[in-house]
């Protein structure tokens, strides 16, 4: 399952291959079986130099852009805390998410390179249930992590940890650094254990400006008799995220659009 949890999400992929150069997603690290059965075989890789902000190309604009993630955990994740949730930060190394916010945690699964870093909201991806409604998704405004603010700015909250060092023997010995390390510390060491009152454990705050302010569909309040939770949650306790009834609608709104479209293709 996804991070860790024995029940799998719907997880969505995306490969992302550029037509222009070859090296911009590619990358093999120069050491390992892996490496050395391609130069057994006469095969040289087509990078072996990582790239921690990757670059774009976005469409009616001219030449490469380049790709930087957030210091947060995701732009519509402000506040974590206040739905008894841990963290807040990106986690800024690749390697498994572990124990995140706790330890030294990666952003994916054990088999991922520590050097191949996250770009936390760097590209996002909308699964779009519903066509326009009273405004248009070509719109650069609907749904940014500020659109219920009001305000350009965005204040936000994540566990104090440093995050992102690299510990993999190879770069280790290599001297690799991350660049992207997050350092959310007064002693710049990591926190390996969980406190056991997470409210004991000190928050860190920054600001993420987003140049405009967002915009949000109009939609109909309602209230619901209680917190929505779910059999997994009953089950396992605080190992699950709380979510709501319509993330559950949603997922499997896009699970049955999906045997929809098998069968009918």
């Amino acid at each position: 399952g996804f991070h860790n949890y024995p029940n799998s999400y719907f997880i969505v992929g995306m490969v992302m291959n550029s037509k222009v150069d070859a090296k911009d997603y590619s990358y093999v690290r120069p050491d390992g079986r892996y490496y050395d059965g391609l130069v057994k075989r006469g095969i040289t890789p087509i990078n072996t130099e990582p790239k921690f902000d990757p670059p774009v190309y976005v469409r009616d604009m001219e030449g490469k852009k380049t790709i930087y993630g957030t210091a947060s955990f995701g732009h519509n994740h402000p506040l974590r805390q206040a739905h008894g949730l841990s963290g807040g930060a990106c986690p800024t190394r690749g390697g498994d998410v572990s124990t995140y916010p706790w330890g030294n945690a990666g952003a994916g699964f054990p088999t991922d390179y520590e050097e191949i870093t996250p770009i936390c909201d760097g590209i996002v991806v909308d699964i779009k249930y519903w066509a326009d409604l009273d405004k248009s998704w070509d719109s650069d405004k609907i749904a940014i992590g500020n659109a219920g603010y009001g305000t350009e700015q965005v204040e936000y909250m994540a566990h104090a940890n440093k995050y992102g060092t690299f510990e993999d023997p190879y770069l280790v010995e290599n001297d690799i650094k991350n660049p992207q390390i997050a350092d959310f510390t007064v002693d710049g060491k990591i926190v390996m254990e969980a406190p056991e009152k997470l409210e004991d454990h000190p928050s860190v705050s920054f600001k993420l400006d987003f140049g405009k302010i967002g915009e949000y569909f109009e939609f109909t309040e309602v209230e619901l008799d209680g917190p929505q939770g779910c059999a997994a949650e009953e089950e396992y306790g605080d190992k699950y995220r709380k979510y709501n009834g319509a993330e559950r609608i949603s997922t499997a709104f896009g699970i049955i659009l999906l045997l929809v479209v098998y069968y009918c293709s």
